[in-house]
């Protein structure tokens, strides 16, 4: 479903936004350095390459959805849940 997926991106960047995360330019020199050394050329002909293309603004928006993402993930509180028992809360309306 592209249109959930868009809408799920939108919201963790506003949550990005609102949190003042932002997109250093070493950020972006560090992954320019990763997909260098995974693709066994040289930073210079990557930067070159995004450059080029026009590719260095989606690469900082890769990293601020990532680091959004980590937020986000941080902040959620994950509990475990007996399936069964939660039936059971639902239909008898309390909360567990």
């Amino acid at each position: 479903m592209p249109c959930k997926s868009a809408s799920i991106n939108y919201s963790i960047s506003a949550i990005g936004k609102k949190e003042g995360l932002q997109v250093t330019a070493e950020e972006i020199t560090e992954r320019i350095q990763t997909i260098a050394a995974a693709s066994g050329q040289k930073e210079s002909e990557v930067r070159a390459h995004f450059e080029q293309k026009g590719l260095i603004s989606r690469l900082g928006s890769e990293i601020f959805l990532e680091k959004a993402l980590d937020f986000v993930a941080g902040k959620s509180k994950i509990r475990d849940v007996d399936p069964k028992k939660e039936k059971k809360t639902k239909k008898s309306g309390k909360k567990s």
